[in-house]
């Protein structure tokens, strides 16, 4: 059962989603069938289990509420997704995931939180959120304009004072309604979205360790002189794992002269050497056999 905020949020957006759907049909159903008709259906499906895997481990173990199942899939939607597509970008850039780990632990999601455990009357609700979405899109399009800084400032205020007055009437409802509130149920919603970002982020994790092993194996290995079959291919990748593990940056980067070394070795160990040379900086992209 949606509440008055997740309603009202439906009534803004959802007319712009279905005109945009009908104005790009062509493109969604492209899109549609790439993603299910292909190996992103491998990616989808792996998330789909590890995210519902989680609800019902939290079920079995006592960990559950009223809701609990709703509140997941919205937020596997609405934040585990945007988590999950930047596996690319976390191939590369680890760091990535460690901040979504903090931010999903750190003082803002308990605020967060705390705003969002009471919500307005949906006459309320309705206009408040079309206000805020108005003030956003303007301090974002006065953001690309440094003469229009002044507006940006202003806008950006707006935003916080709106914030302000949530957490204000969280914290009065709370004091009034005190006696009514369930803190079991309380603290077990404030985990539950911690749990679920933890397995979104070792997800995307393996998603990016693979990607990079996948791309170093059938892509970089498969180019240049010196570049061997499949099966040298193979025992050329399994040396690079044995030197730089379960690190998605470190074999993202092995690529230009590093990648070539590796490609013309012919024995394992001729292959973990080049692997280790690259992982203490002894060769890199620009070393060309």
């Amino acid at each position: 059962m949606l509440n008055n905020r997740e309603l009202a949020s439906a009534i803004l957006f959802g007319p712009f989603l279905i005109v945009a759907a009908v104005a790009t049909r062509d493109f969604i159903l492209s899109l549609i069938k790439t993603a299910l008709f292909s190996r992103l259906t491998i990616v989808w499906l792996s998330y789909a289990a590890a995210i519902t895997g989680t609800v019902i481990l939290l079920r079995q173990l006592g960990l559950s509420y009223p809701s609990h199942v709703k509140d997941a899939v919205v937020w596997s939607l609405l934040v585990g997704l945007p988590i999950l597509v930047k596996f690319d970008a976390a191939s590369k850039h680890p760091e990535l995931l460690w901040r979504v780990v903090k931010q999903a632990v750190g003082f803002t999601a308990v605020v967060e939180f705390f705003v969002n455990l009471y919500v307005f009357p949906l006459y309320v609700e309705l206009p408040v959120q079309l206000l805020t979405m108005v003030i956003a899109m303007t301090s974002a399009v006065a953001e690309m304009n440094p003469d229009h800084a002044p507006v940006k400032r202003l806008m950006d205020g707006c935003l916080t004072t709106l914030g302000l007055a949530a957490l204000v009437f969280a914290i009065a409802q709370t004091w009034r309604r005190a006696h009514q509130l369930n803190g079991g149920n309380l603290g077990l919603a404030l985990l539950q979205p911690v749990v679920l970002t933890l397995t979104a982020v070792l997800v995307t994790y393996l998603l990016a360790l693979y990607s990079a092993y996948e791309l170093l194996v059938k892509v970089r290995l498969s180019f240049g002189h010196g570049a061997g079959k499949r099966r040298h291919r193979l025992m050329q990748m399994t040396a690079a794992f044995t030197v730089l593990h379960l690190r998605p940056q470190k074999v993202s980067g092995l690529a230009g002269g590093a990648c070539l070394h590796l490609a013309q070795s012919r024995t394992f160990r001729d292959a973990r050497a080049v692997a280790a040379a690259y992982d203490k900086g002894r060769l890199g992209r620009q070393d060309w056999p």
